[in-house]
């Protein structure tokens, strides 16, 4: 036990700068210094959303407007209709001011309800609302034509004193210069991470410097404004461009200077996480706030930026895990475990239960969950059976050990005869059959779909950790996994081709996952890292199909 005890130790002061390693000096060149000059405005919060018709109350976006009147001066918000309607004096008495939208669609009748809204408040609050902005993306959106546009624009300029603008991808501006000419301000989305060629963040100053200088050169009369620059903090990365706070921090720092160099009026999107927009927009979509849904800082005015703001809590959790599963196996072990399976069972332990720990951490953000706690149960059980495994005796140890011993040792494992698959095995078959699903989808259609690669690293790896520490020797690993998963050996030295059409369903899935792995590859590009450690993955998951059909011993 003293033994164990300081294996444990040291195993627990390696993980520890595992998990502290990511937040070394991250965020030091993107530290915020001053106040935004304004931020997108949705209210809602968890459980609301303009889908379903569930609006925030006054008092709820009374408490948001007081909130971001610390860290902006500006809020640009995307209608005047509906509880909406209330944000122009609720920001007048925080002393912030509106860009006010109205949104437009293919249906006029609305159209013409969101135009009254905003022309109403507009002339009820003139020094609070500076700019109007008639429609948002509908060009790109493709539901009203340019004419049809351009008669909102000027129906609004002969209602109201503000200046009047349009706001879309900077694009669409180049080729509609109608719409410019009946516009006060020409205002841009320029959003990297959403671009056909994403960029990554430390490439977004020349990149906004560029095209702002195409814009102005098509339109040198007209000034300009960006109406949305954002970063998501969660999300799959798209090429080069990956999610996070540090990131979103150091947008907004590169924004900032370059709109002071340029006399530029900027808009960052957006003020609150909005997990509704997960259903059409993907992870990445739900999370471009500024504070999470629930109103949390994501930053701090002069602080730096940390990539996981939590670690030491989720750090504490896996420790606690992994000292109730390290010690529950070791104390109900049934015979001496030498220092190699003492390793084994901390290694295995901190590994496996930082992995589940990170698995709920994404499956709170996917907003799953019912198939969070399955997810997590599945994961700690096939923990559970992992260790097992690994105090079981090697043939080096049964030497030692009686025929009781070594019986107590194995029950848990609940062995069967004629190949049957055990829980562990099923298990790693459920794991199998859901990443399948998972990596198809992504090659069919990735754009708003994850990489959930932490989902399917506990049994990907847990099994392979605990082949090394249960076999007898390096050239046994493989043939240890094929045996905990007590896969089938039917006539092993067949010839290859009568062994494929003798295990047809594990042909097929070496085949079906290793194949979407190329095309994820294939199709994110070599420079998405994200997407290799997420095709790796599914190939390791492979692995133990591939050896039982490669096996001759």
């Amino acid at each position: 036990m003293l033994k164990f005890l300081l294996i444990f130790v040291l195993t627990t002061l390696l993980v520890y700068c595992l998990w502290l390693l990511p937040n070394l000096n991250v965020g030091a060149q993107s530290a915020l210094t001053s106040k935004i000059r304004s931020v997108s405005y949705s209210p809602f919060r968890r459980g609301q959303s303009p889908e379903a018709g569930v609006f925030p109350s006054k008092t709820e976006m009374e408490s948001d407007i007081a909130l971001l009147s610390k860290s902006v001066k500006n809020i640009r918000i995307y209608s005047g209709s509906n509880a909406l309607g209330d944000i122009p004096e609720l920001a007048e008495k925080q002393g912030l001011t509106v860009w006010l939208g109205a949104w437009l669609d293919s249906n006029h009748e609305t159209n013409l309800t969101e135009i009254e809204a905003l022309v109403n408040l507009a002339n009820r609050y003139p020094q609070t609302i500076t700019r109007v902005i008639v429609g948002n993306e509908n060009l790109h959106r493709m539901d009203l034509t340019p004419a049809q546009l351009r008669d909102y624009l000027i129906q609004v300029k002969e209602s109201i004193v503000q200046p009047v603008s349009y706001a879309d991808g900077w694009e669409y501006w180049l080729d509609h210069s109608e719409i410019a000419d009946a516009v006060d301000i020409i205002t841009v989305h320029i959003l990297p991470y959403w671009e056909q060629t994403p960029k990554a963040v430390e490439e977004l100053g020349s990149h906004v410097g560029d095209i702002l200088s195409k814009v102005s050169k098509r339109y040198p009369d007209k000034p300009l404004a960006i109406g949305e620059i954002g970063w998501p903090t969660f999300g799959r990365s798209r090429k080069e461009a990956i999610p996070g706070i540090p990131e979103q921090a150091q947008l907004i720092a590169e924004v900032h200077s370059l709109a002071q160099k340029m006399h530029l009026d900027y808009n960052i999107i957006e003020a609150f996480d909005q997990p509704w927009k997960g259903i059409t927009e993907g992870s990445a979509g739900a999370y471009w706030g500024l504070f999470t849904a629930e109103r949390e800082a994501k930053h701090e005015l002069g602080a730096k930026s940390e990539r996981y703001p939590n670690w030491q809590k989720w750090f504490a959790l896996s420790a606690i895990g992994a000292m109730i599963f390290a010690f529950a196996t070791v104390f109900t072990s049934k015979m001496p475990l030498s220092t190699w399976k003492l390793l084994g069972i901390s290694v295995i332990s901190y590994v496996l239960l930082s992995l589940i720990v990170l698995s709920g951490l994404y499956l709170s953000y996917a907003q799953a969950p019912w198939i969070k706690w399955t997810i997590i149960l599945m994961q700690l059980y096939f923990t559970y059976l992992l260790l097992v495994e690994v105090s079981r005796p090697t043939q080096a140890d049964k030497k030692n050990t009686s025929i009781g011993e070594t019986i107590a040792n194995i029950r848990p494992q609940r062995r069967t005869l004629n190949n049957k698959p055990t829980t562990i095995s099923l298990i790693y078959y459920c794991f199998t059959y859901i990443g399948l699903i998972v990596l198809w989808g992504m090659v069919l259609q990735s754009r708003y779909r994850d990489f959930p690669i932490v989902l399917f690293l506990v049994p990907a790896f847990g099994i392979w950790l605990s082949a090394i520490f249960s076999a007898n020797s390096v050239s046994d690993i493989g043939t240890s996994v094929i045996r905990i998963l007590n896969m089938r050996q039917e006539k092993p030295s067949s010839p290859i081709k009568q062994r494929i059409g003798m295990f047809r369903e594990e042909t097929f899935t070496v085949v079906a996952l290793c194949l979407g792995a190329i095309l994820v590859i294939n199709g994110e590009g070599i420079d998405n890292l994200e997407a290799v450690w997420f095709s790796l993955t599914f190939i390791v998951l492979a692995s133990p199909y591939l050896g039982m059909l490669l096996s001759r011993k």
